[in-house]
């Protein structure tokens, strides 16, 4: 007869996940201040919500391998069957489990449109010295290899 193993103890992967539902929440308030100062422009806030979103990932980060780690222990290496064992086991640590996916998604999220705003924001940015510059994207030509290139033409504003 096949001994079946022991249940694992949930309680201490519960409680990572519990933290990391509070710390996701943080990390999301964070990341919308950070998008209130992205489209405000207020850089100074700005600098230090990025010090705060780097605690907060840091922490994420560090709680994450230390469920790894435990799920390791218990020979659950695989998310999919670690999933499927606690729901099985512990469906109230499978339901924290799912929040706290579903709380890291929502920064994941929060996070990729703060980069978009960063993104346009420099792309602007260079616009605007181009044109301080003289450059101008009318100006950009092809060389006999087909390779774009900046024209020589215009003047530095400074030079107008």
């Amino acid at each position: 007869m096949k001994a079946t193993p022991p249940t694992p103890d949930w309680s201490l992967f519960d409680r990572a996940l519990q933290q990391d539902i509070v710390r996701s929440e943080k990390l999301l308030a964070v990341l919308l201040g950070e998008r209130k100062a992205l489209e405000t422009r207020d850089y100074d806030d700005l600098e230090n919500l990025i010090a705060q979103k780097k605690n907060w990932v840091e922490l994420l980060e560090a709680n994450a391998a230390q469920r790894r780690h435990w799920l390791s222990q218990q020979g659950l290496n695989d998310d999919f069957v670690a999933l499927k064992a606690v729901k099985r086991q512990a469906p109230e640590v499978a339901a924290h489990w799912e929040t706290a996916a579903a709380a890291w998604r929502e920064c994941q999220t929060a996070n990729h449109v703060n980069e978009q705003i960063c993104r346009r924001t420099r792309l602007v940015v260079e616009r605007v010295l181009d044109i301080l510059r003289g450059q101008t994207a009318a100006s950009a030509t092809y060389d006999a290899k087909g390779y774009s290139q900046r024209g020589q033409g215009g003047r530095i504003i400074s030079n107008a």
